[in-house]
Order: structure tokens, then C-alpha cells, then sequence
């Protein structure tokens, strides 16, 4: 009998565990909108719609998002609200968390800023970023570097007088040093002989 139970009771936790992991159910009402609105561009509706769902669900990854709509409307005094209200979160969790508040504190002229690094769908927007700390810093051959890798990945953002700049500013030693480093692309490696040919023939 025990072991009619106990089977009994499994297929009742199974069937419980089904419902919840359902597919087909929509987890969030309105996430698909706010989604549209965000990748079309629309950040109007796209920080309204975020607002809407973080204070029904209170999930703080809507709140970022609405945070991130009023940083790309330059309304940056309610980005930082939105953030500073929100519990702690630890920035390696959540790359776009980080990618904001370090806009805004380069919107405030705070270049003081150490970022994680960031792969996937945000490295774009974070190569622009570190590439814009690294140059404030005079780190101008790891800003060149990033905007290099930024050119692969996403030309539209990508500005070469930028790297140029970067490069023209990079001493030969350190161009000779750099360019040594096996973890850098082919594409990294021309930008950087060329740079360096282009500085020992001024030397000569």
C-alpha cells in the first residue's frame, strides 16, 4: 500500500512540476511588446513598458532595461534613478547593469571606471566603452586595440580616425612590445605593424 502511495505521489509532483515549466504559457504579459518597442528604437514606449512590467513583477531586469531606454533618450537623471533604487546587483550578473551606470558615470566625466569584461551580444557596446576609458587613461594602444576588435564586429560603430589617433599616439616601443601578443586577431596584428613601420620610418 505504501508503495501505491508513493507512486501515487510522484505522478502528482511530476504533473505539478509540468505546469510549471510550461512552454506554451507566456511567463510575462506585455514582455513581447516591450521587447518591440526596445529593438525597433522606440525607447519612449520601451521605458514606459519596462516600468510597467518591473512594477508588476518586480524583476529587476525590466528596470534595467527602462534604465537603459531613458540612457539612450539622454535622460540620464532617470536611468540613475531607476538603478539607485533597485537592490544590489552584482555587476558580473548583469552585463547591461554594469554597461549603464559606467555610460553614466562617463556622461559625468567619472572616467575612474574598471569594467569586466563583457562577450556576447553587449561586446560591442563594451569595447566602445573601454576604448573611450583607455583613452582618457592614455592606455592609447588597449583603446586602439578595442576599436579594432570593434571594426570586426560591428563596423557601423566603429570610427578608424579613432584608431589612428589611438595608434599615432602609441610609442614605437610599445607597438614592438604589443605586437608580440598572441591572443591578437590578424586584423589587430596589420593594424599594429603598420602603425609600426609607419613610426620607425619618422624615427629614421
Amino acid at each position: 500500500m505504501r508503495i501505491i502511495y508513493l507512486f501515487v505521489a510522484i505522478l502528482l509532483t511530476s504533473s505539478c512540476g509540468n505546469q510549471v515549466i510550461r512552454s506554451d504559457k507566456p511567463q510575462y504579459d506585455g514582455l513581447n511588446q516591450a521587447q518591440v518597442y526596445y529593438n525597433s528604437q522606440d525607447y519612449t514606449n520601451a521605458a514606459q513598458a519596462y516600468m510597467q512590467l518591473y512594477r508588476q513583477y518586480g524583476n529587476t531586469d525590466f528596470a534595467i532595461f527602462a534604465a537603459d531606454s531613458y540612457l539612450q533618450m539622454a535622460q540620464n537623471q532617470q536611468a540613475k534613478e531607476i538603478l539607485s533604487n533597485l537592490p544590489q546587483i552584482n555587476p558580473t550578473d548583469n552585463p547591461l547593469y554594469e554597461l549603464v551606470w559606467a555610460e553614466l558615470n562617463i556622461s559625468e566625466n567619472n572616467y575612474n571606471i574598471i569594467l569586466n569584461n563583457i562577450e556576447g551580444e553587449y561586446r560591442p557596446r563594451y569595447l566602445q566603452l573601454k576604448a573611450s576609458i583607455d583613452q582618457y587613461n592614455n592606455n592609447y594602444i588597449n583603446a586602439a586595440l578595442a576599436l579594432i576588435e570593434l571594426s570586426e564586429l560591428d563596423p557601423m560603430r566603429a570610427n578608424l580616425g579613432d584608431i589612428i589617433n589611438n595608434l599615432l599616439l602609441t610609442s614605437e616601443e610599445q607597438l614592438s612590445q604589443a605586437l608580440f601578443n598572441s591572443d591578437l586577431s590578424q586584423l589587430q596584428q596589420g593594424w599594429l605593424e603598420a602603425a609600426f613601420i609607419a613610426s620607425s620610418q619618422e624615427q629614421s
